[in-house]
């Protein structure tokens, strides 16, 4: 969105398993310090795990500098999809901008999650077939059929009820 390319910060990784990141004033007045404050959120699979300020602040105006936050361990083997959000809000009233507002935002994937999506549900599973130049899905009460050539799907059923005729 327009917003985050307007952002007046910018927060780049520069080693995700040493939660070393860079922060970027793009401000050309001001220290980050004196316009904002901001917070770290980790989650684990969408539900929050550990949280904290962002330290360094102390950014000129038009400069960088790196920080290091004390993040949890996350094991490359874990299955789990953690995530990093950064946050960043107005620090005092502005004419234009309330206290407090989120001005900023950044999120960083630290280990993706493993699904494995060719696994199959317990149960009486769909069946999986080419007949000619059609790829057929078929389930106890539904049948899909896809036209191989141009990937539109042809048939619909589902309950004896035909949904899509192509």
């Amino acid at each position: 969105t327009i917003k985050y390319y307007y952002q007046p910060i910018a927060v780049t990784s520069v080693d995700l398993e040493k939660g070393i990141f860079k922060l970027h004033n793009r401000y050309h007045f001001s220290t980050l310090d004196e316009q904002i404050s901001g917070i770290w959120k980790l989650a684990v699979n969408g539900k929050p795990l550990s949280e904290g300020r962002i330290p360094g602040l102390e950014v000129g105006p038009d400069s960088e500098q790196e920080i290091m936050l004390d993040l949890p361990l996350v094991s490359p083997l874990e299955k789990n999809e953690f995530v990093l959000t950064f946050q960043f809000f107005q620090q005092a009233n502005h004419p234009l901008i309330p206290k407090n507002h989120l001005i900023a935002t950044e999120q960083f994937i630290l280990n993706e999650a493993e699904t494995d999506f060719r696994s199959q549900p317990e149960g009486n599973s769909p069946s999986f077939q080419e007949v000619r130049r059609f790829w057929v899905i078929q389930g106890e009460d539904f049948f899909v059929r896809f036209d191989l050539q141009d990937g539109l799907m042809q048939d619909y059923v589902y309950k004896g009820k035909t949904l899509v005729s192509g």
